[in-house]
């Protein structure tokens, strides 16, 4: 009869364990090792590489603008049209910016009530833009489609709202009558079919 040897003196165990010694040691050897980094004040700046990185934030900010428009009012307005016209950023002194939105408003039952909505959805926009310090001063143009006395349907400015930072930090949003927006605007105009 043939004795059955312990598994810890069988070849296969032997081999297994000699290899995870071996890998035991190999991974202590490796973490001792050196690696050397590259001095980032001696490495020289590129041109190219600012201006790509000028781009880069301009795009930036450009992409906050879209998604704080589109996270609050959508990518189109009730009536199907798309809601972002345009959006122009001007670089002034010390990194702020200016931004003008020409946007499409919704449409609603009566003109005083799309004034209405346009003001607050103003509101809305105005609060998120201004959580951002590099931006000084926004305009917003509002648009419609007006149809005239021959039945033409046209595109029109109806309403623009610019306020500045300063008048922005003074505004408690979450207590902000949106309506009370012609009253502090730095700029304010309406389309005179809002005072039928």
């Amino acid at each position: 009869m043939s004795e059955k040897k312990p598994f810890y003196k069988k070849k296969w165990f032997i081999g297994i364990m000699i290899f995870l010694v071996l890998a035991a040691i190999g991974g202590i050897l490796s973490d001792d090792e050196e690696v050397p980094q590259e001095n980032p004040a001696s490495s020289e700046i590129d041109t190219g590489e600012v201006e790509d990185i000028v781009e880069e934030i301009e795009l930036t900010i450009n992409d906050i603008v879209k998604n704080i428009i589109v996270d609050n009012l959508g990518e189109q307005t009730n009536m199907k049209h798309d809601r972002i016209i345009d959006i122009t950023i001007e670089d002034l002194e010390n990194d702020n910016k200016t931004i003008d939105i020409t946007l499409v408003a919704n449409e609603n039952l009566t003109t005083n009530m799309t004034k209405s909505t346009i003001h607050k959805d103003s509101v809305e926009i105005l609060e998120e833009l201004y959580n951002h310090d590099e931006i000084e001063e926004v305009t917003l143009i509002w648009q419609l489609p007006l149809v005239d006395t021959y039945g033409n349907e046209e595109t029109k400015n109806v309403m623009i709202v610019s306020i500045n930072k300063e008048i922005a930090n003074k505004i408690n949003w979450s207590n902000f009558d949106y309506n009370n927006i012609p009253k502090i605007a730095n700029d304010y105009w309406e389309h005179p079919a809002f005072n039928n």
